[in-house]
């Protein structure tokens, strides 16, 4: 079910082009299966998606000693001793636990192709990238079987790093050194009842299925395929029933002089 929320919201319209740029094998796992994959946050490349700096976590750390000390001399029953050092004790597993609760389906935004996407995310020549907007993620995601939100990643400063006021909004940050990303991300967590159940997902990913020819709006090729690759994935397409164009991409192109 999708929902809105108050700390993640869309910095572009929602028609703006968001792009994914993928291998031709991933294209077409994806084709078959009519899914997303959506991927949970702590196995994904950067260790701090979705996590705090390390300085918040060393000063948290140091609030949980000081409280376990006070505890312990605390002049209190022993059993609710007993319950507050357990609480204490438990809270850094749980804590460290939050990047499980998420995963995320990420996607670019810009209103063109991007040559750095190309070369960052592809590991052959043999590459697409699936374009879409905002308002058909979300339209796409509404059905699915979790609490889903989509917004824009904020990128700040860790050094910086201003205070979080729920456990929603680390997934929504990332350092300043990923800002080429430009990333629009689908989010889902596990719900109950219409509200967010703050449980891990124990697989490393979850394939959710969603209408892809209703989501994608055009299929470019990478711009160092050769032209036997590009009849290729427009012949997938077909096969797959899209209705879009399968497009070379414009960075292929060369002076006519």
């Amino acid at each position: 079910m999708y929902e809105q929320h108050p700390v993640f919201r869309l910095s572009c319209s929602e028609d703006s082009k968001v792009w994914r740029y993928m291998d031709f094998t991933k294209y077409v796992s994806m084709l078959d299966s009519s899914a997303l994959w959506f991927s949970r946050t702590d196995c994904l490349d950067d260790p701090f998606d979705s996590e705090v700096p390390n300085s918040l976590i060393a000063r948290t750390k140091q609030r949980w000693e000081e409280r376990r000390q006070e505890a312990l001399s605390a002049q209190i029953d022993e059993g609710l001793r007993e319950a507050w050092l357990k609480q204490i004790d438990g809270a850094p597993e749980f804590w460290s636990s939050m990047r499980r609760w998420y995963i995320v389906n990420c996607w670019h935004q810009n209103d063109h192709e991007s040559a750095a996407m190309w070369k960052l995310y592809l590991k052959s020549d043999e590459g697409i990238a699936v374009v879409s907007s905002p308002r058909k993620l979300v339209n796409v995601v509404r059905n699915a079987p979790f609490l889903v939100f989509v917004g824009s990643v904020e990128y700040v400063d860790f050094d910086n790093y201003l205070p979080f006021h729920n456990q929603f909004e680390p997934v929504k940050r990332k350092r300043k050194s990923f800002e080429h990303e430009r990333e629009i991300r689908i989010v889902a967590m596990k719900e109950k009842d219409g509200a967010v159940k703050l449980e891990p997902f124990e697989e490393k990913g979850v394939a959710v299925e969603v209408d892809l020819p209703e989501l994608i709006e055009a299929v470019y090729v990478s711009p160092t395929a050769e032209a036997w690759f590009a009849r290729l994935v427009e012949q997938v397409a077909r096969r797959f029933n899209l209705r879009c164009d399968v497009r070379r991409s414009s960075l292929a192109e060369r002076p006519l002089w």
